[in-house]
């Protein structure tokens, strides 16, 4: 982390045409500082004005004689970068002005000279080849987002001076960035074991590992930092941290303890983690405090009204739920679980409205499987068959693991007729899933229609072996089988559904067939009056009962 103050000792010397003034004055500096301050500074203590535009400041570091040319444009990017090394090595700086010029030199003491129209820095010269040169052109080209050239000039840096301690502070901030974090801890460590008091590093060795999920790894670092009298005497952001890493570990009640202690100086984070910690642990009361004291603070922040709504949700605030996630939309319209919460409070009362919210749902997030599911449950229910339809095979296709979404693509092709279709995605679920419930029954039954009794066999066993329960696919495996000309099995399959269901017409007709084509005709009798008197208008068994007679 920068810090934001630092002290420049500097000789100031004005040359123009008519004569050379020179003074010196130390004058204290911070990030926010820009030319004019700088100049009335300057003036304010020497009596010397430093006119915009017509000299350069060249800033001179008294150890090996390096230097950075800075002229009004690049005034502010320039002190940020040399405030962070001046702060860690306690480098006092002389500046005075000179007349804008580039250096063209190629000597080897004269390493670079460079233009950044990103940034609007006119030159950076480097002279001489210590390790706090390198570091601080390769922090300049760091804050300019060249990359490549800062980490090249850090390690040049660490060759000369291994134990340079900011230099791996930078370096790791760098590889961060490129998405090197084991790389990152490396040189957060580097930099500490040189430096064991560098609280920043410290620091922000801490918030990488928790950034990452590290909970564990991070909290000691945090508790050093509190140990050191927190960053620049500011304990608030480091209990906050302290408490998400016990929040990470399951730790809540300790963690709790620490985000109430950051709320000393009107923590935002801490009100909103308070807010979700109790939202958590059923203590939506609680939560709605904290929440309500966080939007009286930031009215618009998204995420505290989505957590209000959570709140009033669980107390059956439905209303109040409702307008809270309105809230959160309003000021995050890309919240799909704003969304997603706003379908299911209406999805018993409204259902067009739910589908409208459904569909908002899906086009922020097309792979949220929930959202998608309940929207073609929906369509499906509302008679919008041919869309629910088109919905499953988006699923499927934004979702090709999506079981569900195969499962009722397969049942609606049925319905349509489009067996083969139908047949296809149920096969499909099966290689995804082979314990789906009432797949192979369903598949089966498919097969039966398509006259492909092998296959149907397998699937109505497989069913059962699965789901023994199932009366349906015991039936139909008779079916199959009386088709098949296996009368033994027949009757086991139809006295078993009827075990199972007892109040199936169907099964009592079909079993009295059966035993009137074997010759056991009481039996037969007995089977199609208990089918009557479970349905007196099927026709069938009164026919069948005629003729058994």
């Amino acid at each position: 982390m920068d810090l934001n103050e630092f002290n420049l000792k500097i000789n100031i010397s004005l040359k123009s045409k008519k004569k050379l003034e020179s003074s010196q004055v130390e004058i204290t500096l911070n990030l926010d500082s820009d030319f004019d301050t700088f100049k009335n500074k300057v003036k304010e203590q020497s009596q010397l004005d430093i006119k915009s535009g017509k000299y350069d400041i060249e800033v001179n570091l008294e150890k090996n004689g390096s230097f950075v040319a800075i002229d009004e444009k690049n005034f502010s990017k320039i002190m940020k970068l040399l405030s962070n090394e001046a702060k860690r090595s306690k480098i006092i700086y002389s500046v005075i002005n000179i007349s804008v010029e580039e250096t063209k030199k190629k000597s080897n003491k004269q390493v670079i000279t460079k233009k950044s129209e990103k940034d609007n820095i006119k030159s950076v010269h480097v002279a001489g080849q210590g390790d706090i040169e390198y570091s601080l052109l390769g922090f300049y080209y760091h804050k300019s987002g060249n990359y490549a050239d800062a980490e090249l000039n850090y390690r040049k840096a660490l060759e000369i001076n291994p134990r340079h301690s900011v230099s791996y502070y930078n370096l790791a901030h760098l590889l961060d960035i490129k998405g090197q974090f084991k790389n990152a801890v490396e040189y957060f460590k580097k930099s500490i074991e040189y430096d064991p008091n560098y609280v920043d590093a410290i620091y922000d060795l801490g918030f990488l590992y928790l950034s990452k999920g590290f909970f564990t790894e991070a909290e000691p670092y945090f508790r050093k930092v509190l140990d050191m009298g927190g960053i620049k005497g500011d304990y608030e952001a480091v209990y906050l941290h302290i408490g998400n890493c016990l929040k990470g570990q399951g730790n809540l009640k300790e963690a709790e303890i620490y985000y109430r202690k950051s709320l000393s100086n009107h923590n935002l984070d801490a009100y909103y983690q308070l807010g979700m910690l109790c939202n958590e642990n059923e203590r939506e009361a609680e939560a709605e405090v904290f929440l309500k004291k966080l939007l009286e603070m930031k009215p618009g922040l998204a995420i505290a009204w989505y957590q209000i709504g959570l709140a009033y949700q669980r107390q059956n605030k439905k209303q109040e739920a409702v307008n809270a996630f309105k809230e959160t939309i309003k000021h995050n319209p890309k919240d799909s679980e704003a969304y997603l919460n706003l379908a299911f409070a209406c999805y018993g009362s409204d259902p067009l409205q739910a589908i409208s919210y459904f569909r908002k749902v899906r086009d922020l997030n097309p792979k949220l499987e929930i959202a998608n599911f309940n929207l073609e449950i929906l369509l499906i229910e509302q008679g919008q068959k041919d869309e629910g339809l088109e919905c499953m095979f988006k699923t499927i296709k934004v979702e090709p693991l999506n079981k569900y979404a195969y499962m009722h693509a397969g049942i609606l092709l049925a319905e349509k007729d489009r067996i083969e279709e139908a047949v296809y995605h149920f096969k499909k679920l099966i290689e995804l899933d082979p314990k789906f419930p009432e797949v192979h029954f369903r598949l089966g039954y498919l097969c039966q229609r398509l006259g492909k009794y092998k296959e149907c066999k397998m699937c109505f066993r497989e069913e059962i072996d699965l789901n023994p329960k199932n009366s349906a696919a015991y039936f139909n495996l008779g079916l199959v089988l009386n088709n098949r000309g296996q009368i033994d099995e027949v009757e086991d399959c139809y006295r078993k559904a009827i075990e199972l269901d007892p109040n199936q017409n169907e099964f009592y007709n079909n079993l009295g067939a059966l035993m009137s084509k074997v010759g056991r005709k009481d039996e037969a009798e007995e089977c199609f009056k208990k089918s009557i008197s479970l349905n007196p208008n099927h026709i069938s068994s009164y026919s069948t009962i005629n003729k058994s007679w």
